[in-house]
């Protein structure tokens, strides 16, 4: 199956939040701000953003991310099973996000270098 990639809204925040009504909580605040529909939650890359900002300016940053821990579980499933799988699981299919960031990542690296000189003084304008 070729990878999909999905474009909407990204939280943050300092909290892990988990299940339906919560979910459709963050879908209640996108469009209360005007943004996308809600698709993920993200803390790491807010944070290393800022970061990078304060030291280098963000003119060559690339955030690939990959949903991995999915704010619900598949139909049928309880939050708890989603939470907790069965040993040697691993929750909100980790493995194939891994495969899918490598999928992509690889792509996005084979045009910046394919195309070098147009990329070598930061990204060119769209």
């Amino acid at each position: 199956m070729a990878p999909s990639v999905m474009v909407g809204a990204h939280m943050t925040g300092d909290t892990f939040f988990h299940g339906p009504g919560l979910s459709q909580q963050a879908q209640y605040i996108a469009k209360l701000y005007g943004a996308d529909d809600y698709v993920i939650t993200e803390m790491e890359a807010a944070a290393l953003a800022l970061v990078i900002k304060r030291q280098w300016g963000t003119g060559r940053i690339l955030s690939l991310r990959g949903a991995v821990n999915f704010d619900q579980g598949a139909p049928g499933e309880t939050t708890l099973q989603h939470l907790d799988p069965a040993p040697g699981q691993t929750a909100g299919g980790f493995a194939e996000t891994v495969a899918n960031i490598g999928a992509v990542g690889s792509r996005v690296v084979d045009h910046i270098v394919a195309d070098w000189p147009r990329w070598q003084d930061g990204p060119p304008p769209l």
